[in-house]
């Protein structure tokens, strides 16, 4: 068995910013950050992980997933997807992983949530109202979806608009045309 490195040698040791406390008002980390301290070269590696082993992680409570729309400049490919684990999810797939770091990491996820229980981390950010930042994944899909209705509604009324004002010009300038027409013709 290879010697477990401590926290402070790990490349890129967790520490408490790593945990997002506004996700499901509970401490989590993020998939993308767990691959990375694990020395995990394709995030996707811990997606198919957690995919594969999502029956038992959910025994440990939901798993929380945040979806963000694709910043590509034309819109090209997916939405992009971020899960958010607690503390026994984390440690489960540290456990199932194969990757050389995996117990200098759980050795690392346990001092993190330790110090988080000791009160070291702020307090979750929260809105005006108190309610937190984060949002579930069906909450983010229905955000998502009523924003594209929303978007949709204001297309249509702008192009109304477009034909409202252009018809509106077109009639002032034709109005314009006879009135000036009938000034030249001494018809008013």
């Amino acid at each position: 068995m290879a010697d477990a490195a401590t926290p402070a040698t790990i490349p890129s040791a967790l520490n408490l910013s790593d945990l997002n406390t506004t996700v499901n008002h509970e401490p989590r980390v993020s998939h993308v950050r767990l691959a990375q301290v694990l020395g995990v070269a394709d995030a996707r590696a811990i997606l198919r992980l957690i995919e594969r082993n999502r029956a038992e992680l959910e025994r440990y409570g939901s798993i929380s997933v945040t979806v963000t729309e694709n910043t590509d400049a034309i819109g090209r490919g997916r939405p992009g997807k971020t899960y958010w684990l607690n503390e026994p999810q984390a440690l489960l797939v540290c456990i199932r992983s194969d990757a050389p770091q995996a117990p200098a990491v759980r050795q690392s996820l346990i001092q993190v949530y330790m110090d988080w229980r000791r009160g070291q981390l702020a307090p979750a950010a929260t809105d005006m109202d108190g309610r937190p930042l984060a949002l579930t994944e069906p909450e983010i899909m229905a955000a998502l979806a009523f924003r594209r209705a929303v978007q949709k509604q204001a297309d249509a009324e702008i192009a109304r608009l477009r034909r409202d004002v252009g018809t509106a010009l077109s009639s002032a300038l034709d109005r314009a045309i006879i009135g000036e027409f009938q000034r030249r013709e001494g018809l008013v």
